[in-house]
Parts: structure tokens; sequence; C-alpha cells
């Protein structure tokens, strides 16, 4: 989401109509329990780390495996995580050039 639109600055992003109509969000009502519960499995994990900087948690690897865990339960395909974390990346280094500029 907060790759989607402008930055206004302190965190605060702008979108429009459209960009919000193209977004999916994932349906936990699809899912079987044993989906779920190899979710969540996972998730304990992630949800007992101390808070880090988006830049460490992109490389950390239980938030790796969290995030496949989640693509591979939903029937994802997995290079949509590569693709995402490299945008997530990229927008994060455009955004702090912005403001050290």
């Amino acid at each position: 989401m907060c790759g989607s639109g402008f930055a206004r600055g302190k965190g605060v992003v702008d979108l429009t109509a459209d960009s919000l109509q193209q977004f999916s969000i994932l349906n936990p009502d699809l899912l079987d329990i044993n989906q779920e519960n190899r979710i969540l499995k996972s998730w304990k994990i992630v949800s007992k780390k101390i808070v880090m900087n988006i830049k460490d948690q992109l490389e950390d690897k239980d938030w790796i495996s969290f995030n496949k865990v989640v693509l591979d339960e939903y029937g994802i395909d997995r290079s949509v995580y590569d693709q995402a974390m490299n945008s997530i990346k990229k927008m994060i280094d455009r955004r702090s050039n912005i403001r050290n500029s």
C-alpha cells in the first residue's frame, strides 16, 4: 500500500480511488484449518521478535519464512515474494534519498 501512492511526509501516503480498487487482500476464509495452523505456527515465531526496522526485517530469516509460508498456503507463486521485496527495497531507497537531499 505504501508503495502505491505518493509520499506526503511523516509516513503519510496519498492514494487514489483507482489504486485502491486494484488492491488484493488475502481472504482467510479460503484456507482450511491445516493451512491456517501452518500460518499461525510461523506467525508465533515472528510475533515474539523485537520490532526491527524494515530493512532488517526484510533480511530476517524468520520473517522471510513467514512470508513464504503465507504465499504457499494461499497458492501464490513464490516469485511474487522476490518481486515484492525488490519493490519495497527500491521504495525505501528512493524515500531515503529524497529525505536526505
